[in-house]
């Protein structure tokens, strides 16, 4: 059971990882899902996660600058699929690497995720 933020795009993340450093906060939701499948839900689904900074953060930053609060929220979301990498190429052609989905067969995909995040820069 995830919860539902963004009912029009049939995500419902079951997790979220907040992170806070000073004033920057930055807010990941996390998707355990397969993509097996190529349908609108599925689609709609990853598309929020690649839009998700340009499409909600602007509104978030807005409201809270009409508050008089300093805060900065980043906010980032990841499709981690259960299906592997070959199976989605296959099914979703064209999805760009860097897409937002990660795959839990690799054994790097928890690291994936941290260095895309904007409040985050590991060592490589």
């Amino acid at each position: 059971m995830g919860v539902g933020l963004f009912e029009t795009a049939y995500f419902y993340p079951d997790y979220i990882f907040w992170m806070i450093q000073g004033d920057r906060q930055q807010i990941v939701f996390l998707d355990p899902y397969g993509l097996a499948h190529d349908t609108d839900k599925d689609r709609e689904k990853h598309n929020l996660c690649k839009n998700i900074r340009k499409e909600y953060e602007p509104f978030i930053q807005k409201r809270l600058k009409e508050k008089g609060i300093t805060t900065e929220i980043l906010l980032d979301a990841y499709i981690i699929s259960v299906t592997d990498q070959k199976t989605v190429s296959e099914t979703f052609r064209g999805m760009p690497t860097k897409s937002h989905v990660v795959y839990q067969k690799n054994p790097g995909y928890i690291r994936e995720i941290f260095e895309g995040l904007a409040i985050v820069q590991l060592d490589t």
